[in-house]
């Protein structure tokens, strides 16, 4: 159906939400919210019935839902102040309050429920015309069917590659789920866990290999109807991976009907590389570098160095060593010289960059780089080009976040890491952690404590996240919990100075390094 009021109209089949005939940019938890209100609307609705009904009983916390209804307000053009839509009734809940009419949606024309109108069914009630969605896909990971655990990393490979040529289709929005282990509260219901997201096409498959042969076997399922769009089974030899990985593309892609520009068709060819090794490699050494830990980065480096080794054009692959030998210059007791580590993540990255100018990664690797080195402005415009040919490719917006809370952009880097949310939604804890800095940076502390809280519960072990809090606790007072935040970061990371990962990473506005120097100062945090 569609809830229209005033200029707006939230289709639930869709899962979209309309301004004037456009679209609207919101999260799909944020929809789903809005719907519940709009099903409920007039009623007073309690902030355990939001738990049990769009959160599914999983408690969440009071600052975690003010955020979200602020969120909701936000792509409403609402605010706390005018609660034209939204009303807060104090202590008690919340109503939405705007008078709301009930449409037929596109869909009951289409089954025939509803005779079609003379004019095209795909017009909004107002009359202007909206443009048809594009597919939102999500790539759950891979399963390996093989014998031998430690080939699981194929599986994981050709579903990040896979993931990561789809995501470069302009016409196409696509979500992953790169860390499904990491997640306690995941149970591996990826069919209703995609539908919660609002995801419309669901990508999921299985690999088994051997020395000699591969077979992958793949469905595209249709999440409205639960049919199985396409499904298809691919017996290659090993070596001809990355031929496979193409056609199940373009095979993922027709089944889609997406259009295709002649740039986007050579990017579905892009892969990066033909040796079989150095992918393996440089996948096995990226997913280690990103786990942000001594002895997982320093694996990782390692892995990355025999990758370019093996074929020195790899883009990829160069990229990532750099930001492996970026992660040792930022921490100390990682590398036996951190100005040395700074410098090998600069000619990587110079290598990655020259081969190519438009590469998404190495744009978002080079600005981090050049944070070291405090070329601010240099380093937001690389951010900024990142994000332009990222498209849906999560861990690079996500970076290119990181740049621009550094370089003091902090509503900018809470949006697009949000983004990068929407596109990964079972997402690392690195992500929470940054926005954590960011309402830190602006002095929302209750929603920086929600997002730390959230880091910290995706990965106990991410030394980051108690530096982050640290900070919010340290300047909010709370010197009980900003001593523990210290004591559990020291513990997971015993050599971690907070002087050399400032000097690494500092904040473009004096301002806020005075912030963070005290809030540190007060916390008990070494040099």
């Amino acid at each position: 159906m569609q809830f229209v009021f005033d200029e707006f109209i939230l289709d639930t089949d869709r899962f979209e939400l309309c301004r004037d005939g456009n679209p609207v940019p919101a999260q799909p938890k944020v929809i789903e919210l809005l719907v519940f209100l709009m099903e409920n609307r007039g009623r007073l609705i309690s902030k355990n019935e939001l738990n049990e009904e769009v959160w599914q009983g999983r408690v969440v916390t009071d600052s975690a839902l003010s955020s979200m209804i602020k969120v909701a307000r936000q792509v409403l053009g609402d605010d706390g102040q005018k609660q034209q839509y939204i009303r807060t009734v104090h202590k008690k809940g919340f109503i939405f309050s705007a008078s709301v009419e009930i449409s037929p949606s596109r869909e009951m024309y289409r089954s025939g429920a509803i005779p079609a109108p003379k004019r095209n069914a795909f017009n909004a009630v107002s009359g202007s015309t909206m443009a048809a969605p594009r597919p939102f896909l999500a790539v759950t990971a891979f399963s390996n069917l093989s014998n031998d655990p430690a080939q699981a990393y194929i599986a994981d490979g050709i579903t990040e590659d896979i993931t990561t040529t789809l995501s470069k289709i302009s016409k196409l929005t696509v979500v992953a789920y790169p860390a499904v282990k990491a997640r306690k509260d995941f149970d591996g219901d990826h069919v209703q866990h995609a539908r919660e997201q609002g995801v419309s096409h669901l990508l999921e498959g299985s690999v088994q290999s051997d020395e000699q042969r591969l077979r992958i076997s793949v469905r595209l399922i249709d999440l409205a109807t639960g049919q199985h769009l396409w499904a298809q089974r691919y017996d290659r030899e090993n070596q001809a991976l990355f031929e496979l990985q193409d056609e199940v593309t373009k095979d993922v892609v027709s089944a889609l009907q997406v259009e295709l520009t002649e740039g986007e068709q050579a990017l579905l060819v892009s892969r990066g590389t033909d040796n079989i090794e150095a992918w393996q490699l440089t996948f096995q050494g990226e997913s280690a570098m990103l786990e942000h830990r001594k002895i997982s980065v320093r694996r990782g480096r390692e892995q990355l160095k025999k990758a370019v080794a093996l074929d020195k054009n790899y883009v990829l692959a160069w990229s990532s060593l750099a930001t492996a030998h970026f992660k040792e210059s930022l921490n100390n007791g990682w590398s036996p010289s951190r100005p040395a580590s700074l410098a090998l993540a600069i000619e990587a990255s110079d290598r990655a960059v020259a081969l190519d100018p438009l590469n998404a990664s190495a744009l978002a690797t080079r600005s981090l780089i050049m944070i070291s080195k405090r070329e601010f402005d240099e380093a937001v415009e690389l951010a900024e080009k990142a994000l332009f040919y990222a498209n849906s490719e999560a861990n690079t917006i996500a970076i290119a976040a990181i740049s621009l809370r550094v370089c003091c952009r902090p509503e900018q880097s809470i949006k697009y890491t949000e983004k990068a949310m929407e596109l990964c939604p079972i997402y690392p804890a690195w992500y929470p952690y940054g926005n954590s800095l960011c309402y830190w940076m602006l002095k929302q502390y209750d929603l920086a404590i929600a997002k730390a809280e959230e880091a910290v519960n995706i990965d106990p072990h991410l030394s980051l996240c108690y530096f982050s809090q640290a900070m919010i606790f340290g300047e909010t007072g709370d010197e009980t919990r900003a001593r523990q935040a210290v004591r559990k970061l020291l513990a997971i990371d015993p050599g971690f100075s907070s002087a050399a990962y400032i000097e690494g990473m500092p904040f473009s506005d004096p301002k806020f390094e005075l912030r963070r120097k005290a809030a540190l100062k007060f916390a008990g945090m070494p040099d």
